[in-house]
């Protein structure tokens, strides 16, 4: 993103499974305590696309077995 829109000033990527996002935020927040920045823009998104991941999350039953085209 800050290449996309020119942004300048530090740019981070946070990967830590499912909490990045918070982690993200938290990051921001904690450089705009420290007077390090002024502004900071922080998100998340999810792509667990590496098949052991779609392999742990089936073992321990966090996938769904209702796998009908949602839109009828």
């Amino acid at each position: 993103m800050a290449s996309e829109f020119k942004i300048r000033g530090p740019a981070v990527t946070v990967s830590t499974n499912c909490c990045s996002g918070l982690d993200a935020i938290y990051a921001g927040y904690t450089q705009i305590k420290l007077g390090k920045v002024k502004a900071v823009l922080a998100g998340a998104s999810d792509a667990p696309l590496f098949p052991a991941t779609f392999g742990a999350f089936c073992a321990f039953g966090a996938l769904t077995a209702r796998n009908h085209d949602p839109r009828g």
